[in-house]
């Protein structure tokens, strides 16, 4: 009698503590189940920043140098960021627009006297010289443009290949200027990711130089061609940047998130 007393006592105080353990086995399992889960809908890649619009401006003219923008300064779109010495072709503008006055003053002067002292001929002369005047001096007014080299937009000059005084030809590179106020980030996905990328696909970014801070982004190209080599393909996320905060060399990681099924079969 006092065994089966015994083993009834030992049952019921067994029988919680089994039930504990079984439902924290139960907990665990469903946590790494929903842990699993997240991560097979989210997938990420290194990759590293750069610019969004770089242009290496070269000079349209021979010349010597007068100005040129300094390095790291900001310029904004059709800002004068090198100038050639001009003296000359601005006097050859003026004579020009001299020579149109000129011409202009006579073929007025033929229309009016056309049919009487002057021939036809004559009258014909007077409109073709005035014509010719002013196609010369419109191009020694674009020779004139010709001497300044503008920003094409709004960016920062990272670096300038020469200096004051200094003779250039012709399409000579003489400064870098950059656009800072959006980024590619650029990454390499495997061939097994490429229905899982879309363009327009928003997708976060995490730099290493910025731990815990997240900057979001949109996938903007998604190359079509799979390299045979590497089995990868390009994608370039665009990334906002209009304090600045982030720098042309960075490296990060992308992170995607897979589309739902539901996304998937939507029209």
């Amino acid at each position: 009698m006092k065994i089966i007393i015994l083993l009834f006592c030992l049952f019921i105080g067994v029988s919680p503590f089994v039930n504990a353990q079984t439902n924290a086995s139960n907990a665990n399992q469903a946590g790494s189940e929903t842990t699993a889960a997240k991560q097979d809908s989210t997938f990420q890649c290194k990759g590293m920043l750069k610019p969004y619009r770089e242009v290496r401006l070269a000079s349209r003219a021979k010349g010597v140098i007068y100005q040129i923008t300094k390095e790291g300064a900001p310029v904004k779109a059709g800002e004068i960021v090198v100038q050639l010495e001009d003296n000359l072709e601005k006097l050859q503008l003026e004579q020009q627009k001299e020579v149109v006055n000129v011409r202009e003053f006579e073929n007025q002067a033929g229309i009016k006297l056309q049919g009487s002292s002057l021939s036809q001929i004559d009258t014909m002369e007077k409109k073709a010289n005035f014509s010719i005047a002013k196609i010369q001096r419109d191009q020694a007014e674009e020779m004139l443009k010709h001497k300044a080299v503008l920003a094409p937009f709004d960016g920062i000059v990272t670096e300038r290949m020469r200096e004051v005084g200094e003779a250039v030809d012709e399409l000579t590179p003489v400064l870098i200027v950059v656009d800072l106020s959006k980024l590619y980030f650029e990454a390499f996905l495997p061939a097994s990711r490429v229905t899982d990328v879309k363009e327009g696909q928003v997708v976060d970014i995490q730099m290493d130089t910025f731990p815990g801070k997240h900057f979001p982004g949109t996938v903007e190209i998604k190359s079509p061609v799979i390299n045979p080599a590497s089995g990868e393909f390009k994608v370039k996320v665009l990334v906002e940047n209009p304090d600045h905060i982030l720098s042309s060399g960075l490296t990060g990681r992308v992170i995607f998130s897979k589309p739902t099924a539901t996304a998937a079969t939507s029209p």
